[in-house]
């Protein structure tokens, strides 16, 4: 389980430290991302409904509006987060496969999502995919 942990965070930092070096665009979020920041921030300050309608899941920016007060809205401390929760994910997914299919299915099911580049980007992205992940598996 930790070799699945350490791998999967291990693919989580090295792509943010490969966009640092090479994303033009990495400390500028555009689309939903802004969005559910945005609205994390209000939640933050106090306002717990807003004052306009978002299309998008509700729990996650509650969800992130703890993050950014627990991190003082460091977005590196938040992005964190996100790469731990994504890989207890693939530890999870490990536990599961291992538990319903045996050992070296649940070890080949949680490589493959350790190194899921489609994992790893919604990690860094900051986006609910991460969230839904856990809570379904925890589920």
């Amino acid at each position: 389980m930790g070799i699945v942990f350490a791998l999967a965070l291990g693919c989580r930092l090295a792509y943010d430290f490969f966009l640092r070096q090479h994303y033009f665009f990495y400390d500028h979020p555009s689309g939903d991302v802004t969005y559910y920041q945005e609205w994390a921030a209000q939640i933050a300050r106090g306002d717990w409904l807003g004052k306009k309608a978002f299309y998008g899941l509700p729990l996650y920016p509650y969800f992130l509006a703890i993050i950014q007060r627990l991190t003082l809205e460091n977005i590196f401390a938040i992005r964190l987060f996100h790469f731990l929760l994504g890989s207890i994910n693939c530890v999870l997914i490990f536990q599961i496969g291992k538990v319903v299919f045996g050992r070296r299915v649940g070890v080949l099911a949680a490589v493959l999502a350790a190194t899921n580049f489609v994992l790893i980007f919604y990690d860094w992205l900051m986006m609910p995919v991460p969230v839904l992940i856990f809570l379904s598996l925890v589920i």
